[in-house]
């Protein structure tokens, strides 16, 4: 009797086992073809961020998005205390001015010494955002830019370029 209840434990036991294994076995990542067809479930697309400053990146950025006043913001950051922004009011893909009169602006910035510089608008302190990706269903946005910035803080004297930027999925 004891050897028959064994049995049982032992067979219960590699069952057990043997299903736990073939679930985590079976588990496989959906291709990106699967994807594509809508055949596996998806998560949001991982947002992304890059850019030149002044022929150099700062590498390693992290990209958030927001609203405010009616404009979408964009911010991206580096190590070391750089940031990138952009203030747009886009309702659709395009191309947009950044230092208009509609209020599109670039910045950048940095924490450690403190500076900030912005586009006026004036020429050259100018800028283009070319956005190639809206939705304002999943409120994701995908788009190009570059601009020309003046020092505004701690005082005018400077300017920066930005150049080669680039933001993906990004979500507001």
């Amino acid at each position: 009797m004891l050897r028959r209840g064994n049995y049982k434990t032992k067979a219960l036991f590699a069952f057990v086992v043997s299903f736990a294994l073939i679930g985590v076995y079976s588990c496989t990542k959906a291709s990106s073809d699967q994807i594509n067809s809508g055949t596996a479930s998806t998560t949001s697309p991982i947002p992304a961020f890059n850019v030149t400053v002044n022929g150099t990146d700062p590498g390693s950025w992290t990209v958030t998005g927001s609203v405010s006043s009616g404009f979408i913001i964009i911010d991206g950051s580096a190590p070391g205390g750089v940031t990138v922004g952009l203030q747009i009011s886009a309702t659709s893909t395009g191309t947009y001015k950044l230092g208009s009169s509609s209020g599109n602006s670039g910045v950048y910035g940095t924490s450690g010494p403190t500076t900030s510089y912005g586009t006026t608008g004036k020429s050259p302190y100018t800028g283009t955002l070319l956005i190639s990706a809206y939705n304002s269903t999943t409120k994701l946005i995908s788009g190009t830019f570059s601009f020309e910035a003046q020092k505004n803080y701690p005082d005018t004297l400077g300017v920066v370029k930005v150049a080669g930027g680039s933001f993906s999925n990004v979500s507001w």
